[in-house]
């Protein structure tokens, strides 16, 4: 089974991935966190500021993450989804030939896995940002992103599901899609 647990930045999808952890239910899953931490590390620009290298190389470990667990029970913090989402608001907003190239690699790498995963745990904004030091703290970009989030979550029907609330009532919400994913 794979879970991906999605939404723009500072929504609670880290906090909401670390409890899950603790979940009995999910006892045999692997648990795989975001890049984007990972890849400001390396020096690389990210949120609106990021360019064409840190969209090349967050494609090009969400593709590595689904390969190599393309047999496992993973719930993943982020994955091509959320890859795809910024990189087409970067494409809007840039006029660099080189995001636009990166930006149809990502586009024909987003439909061959776009069905990779059986449940889709969408976080929308909620709570104010937090400054992690990391995340951007532009309310206007995290809105349009968001605003791309929900535009194209509409093309999921079914495995979609929206989880809102306080971290305990999520886990709850959770814990019922869980199981009524699995008795089917």
């Amino acid at each position: 089974m794979k879970i991906l647990i999605t939404g723009t930045h500072g929504t609670g999808k880290s906090s909401l991935l670390n409890e899950l952890k603790k979940l009995p239910e999910l006892k045999d899953f692997k648990f795989i966190g975001g890049v984007t931490r990972e890849i400001k590390d390396l020096g690389l620009l990210i949120n609106e500021e990021g360019d064409w290298r840190t969209q090349l190389l967050c494609v090009a470990k969400d593709v590595i993450n689904l390969l190599e667990n393309e047999y496992n029970n993973v719930v993943y913090d982020r994955s091509i989804l959320d890859t795809k989402i910024y990189t087409d608001y970067m494409c809007v907003n840039s006029w660099s030939r080189e995001v636009v190239r990166v930006g149809v690699a990502v586009d024909h790498i987003f439909s061959l896995f776009r069905f990779s995963f059986d449940i889709i745990i969408w976080l929308r904004p909620e709570f104010d940002l937090e400054d992690d030091g990391v995340r951007s703290q532009n309310i206007e970009f995290q809105e349009e992103i968001d605003e791309r989030f929900n535009f194209i979550m509409r093309t999921y029907n079914n495995s979609v599901f929206q989880l809102t609330g306080t971290l305990e009532e999520r886990i709850q919400e959770f814990k019922k899609i869980y199981n009524d994913y699995k008795k089917d």
